[in-house]
């Protein structure tokens, strides 16, 4: 699978270097070599070979680990993979959250500013002898 997998995109990706006697394991390992060969056959072969090289040791490392007999608590796997399909959706709500913040800020310390500024006035013209 593993031959299959770099003769069809040319990428060296790492497998783990375990012989899997369980069926669990060998369950595990067929997974992430089925997942590696999904998301690599999605990838722009043209360009960014490196950087897919990354992310595909990246995403199936959490397979990995569990074959390996790590525990993952959470499917970080699919999670990750959730959050690479759609990183400019998030990019662009972190970036707008931190514009509301910004504009949250300047608008609450101006009134802020403004209010004290009001009281100042206020007290100042009570202490002329005013309304």
């Amino acid at each position: 699978m593993t031959t299959l997998l770099a003769a069809r995109t040319g990428l060296a990706v790492p497998v783990p270097n375990m012989r899997a006697t369980h069926k669990a394991g060998r369950a595990l390992l067929a997974r992430c070599e089925a997942f590696k060969l999904r998301l690599t056959q999605r990838l722009n072969y043209q360009g960014e070979l490196a950087s897919a090289k990354r992310r595909v040791w990246w995403a199936a490392l959490p397979l990995r680990a569990r074959a390996l007999g790590f525990r993952v608590r959470h499917d970080s796997l699919a999670v990750r993979f959730f959050l690479f399909r759609h990183r400019a959706l998030f990019r662009n709500l972190v970036l707008g959250l931190i514009a509301v913040l910004a504009l949250a800020y300047v608008y609450a310390s101006r009134a802020a500013i403004a209010a004290y500024l009001g009281g100042l006035v206020s007290s100042f013209s009570s202490f002329l002898g005013g309304p």
